[in-house]
């Protein structure tokens, strides 16, 4: 499938989802999407959101780690500075949803 038929089936889903007030489900959507381009391409696709930008050192044993772990030809990482998480990081692949963040943790001990 071309990229440019992938691009209007996920414009024709977006207005679908808009037009019938479903857009709540749009994550979930396009998590499964991704996941099914990852087992056709072998190409990942990761965000990682940090409270820092990452080092050139961290950023490379992220990149293997996620080449070990799911068997990747190939690692694109997004990267997201947000301050807010206070430390740590939060991962997300098509697949999976990794949160260390210091942010996460401290609404966990709020809540005992």
């Amino acid at each position: 499938m071309s990229v440019k038929s992938l691009s209007q089936i996920a414009k024709s889903l977006a207005e679908y989802l808009a037009d019938s007030g479903q857009l709540s489900k749009s994550e979930q959507l396009m998590r499964n999407l991704e996941s099914e381009t990852f087992k056709g391409s072998k190409h990942l696709v990761a965000e990682v959101t940090t409270a820092y930008p990452l080092d050139a050192e961290n950023r490379r044993e992220l990149v293997a780690a996620l080449h070990k772990k799911t068997n990747a030809e190939s690692v694109e990482l997004i990267e997201v500075v947000d301050q807010n998480i206070l430390g740590g990081l939060i991962l997300r692949t098509p697949d999976a949803e990794l949160d260390t963040s210091i942010r996460t943790k401290l609404k966990k001990l709020k809540a005992i």
